[in-house]
């Protein structure tokens, strides 16, 4: 039995040995290379009344969609997802509150139209390195030129404008996401190998233990992690009763392959049969 002992003090402190079963964590990791890519951008109009602010937002998302359409590129598209309209202050006035001078006369309010808009640029895993820097730059370049603010919506007041720089905000994020718009092969791949895993745990410390491995008793998910998404609960072996959407896709703001990590508990039986 201390030999017994030791061994086991040699395995991970992922399994646990009871009457009842033996559990292990399984966990398994498969990378998927990036398929699109996606840049966020605005298109804004603004004025001192609603009039000007619509007739300025439709002609810089004119001047926008001809732009984009102008490249020629058929894995591009452009994706908006609605209009808003807001108040804006001016941005001196804002600029002085944040020093601290105050807002001298009353603040000047102007009437913003914004819409958030998404490019999607398929098929970048055909394109070698050179190439996809290439094209994301030009688009980039291109959509700016059109008028397209890329990146996170610029504040539009002092009270966003305070919070976006307590939070750390201000510039510096990631311009570019890339991503694989569905996981679920990559997934399910995780999950055989993550059981596969759990299994030859199992089996090892049985084999140690002097039991023999039975069934499996129970399957705990800690869900899947995606890239640089949270966690998301998958499991290709649900009964469909969740009420949760699965989110399938996974996204990186760095080139390169992208990580699907499974990780489960798992318990096994001892075959108590001779």
């Amino acid at each position: 039995m201390p030999i017994l002992t030791a061994a086991l003090l040699l395995l991970p402190a992922t399994f646990a040995v009871a009457e009842d079963g033996i559990s292990v964590t399984g966990t398994a990791t498969v990378k998927g290379k990036p398929t699109e890519v996606e840049i966020t951008g605005t298109i804004t109009g603004e004025g001192e009344v609603a009039n000007d602010a619509s007739v300025k937002f439709r002609d810089g998302k004119k001047k926008a969609t001809e732009a984009i359409d102008n490249l020629k590129n058929a894995d591009l598209t452009m994706q908006t997802e609605g209009s808003d309209i807001h108040e804006v202050m001016d941005p001196a006035q804002q600029q002085r509150m944040m020093q601290g001078m105050g807002a001298g006369e009353s603040p000047k309010v102007r009437v913003q139209i914004s819409e958030k808009v998404k490019l999607r640029l398929k098929n970048v895993d055909k394109l070698d390195t050179d190439k996809l820097f290439e094209t994301v730059l030009k688009l980039i370049d291109t959509s700016r030129d059109a008028g397209i603010a890329i990146g996170a919506a610029a504040p539009m007041n002092y009270y966003q404008m305070q919070m976006e720089m307590q939070n750390g905000g201000g510039g510096g994020g990631n311009l570019v996401q890339f991503k694989i718009p569905d996981t679920t092969d990559l997934q399910n791949e995780a999950y055989k190998q993550a059981i596969a895993d759990a299994r030859a745990k199992a089996q090892r410390v049985a084999d140690l233990s002097g039991v023999k491995l039975g069934k499996v008793l129970s399957v705990h998910d800690n869900g899947v992690n995606s890239g640089q998404n949270n966690p998301n609960p998958y499991n290709p072996y649900n009964n469909g009763n969740s009420t949760n959407q699965v989110d399938k896709e996974a996204s990186s703001g760095t080139l390169g392959d992208i990580p699907i990590t499974v990780t489960l508990q798992v318990q096994f039986a001892i075959d108590k049969q001779p």
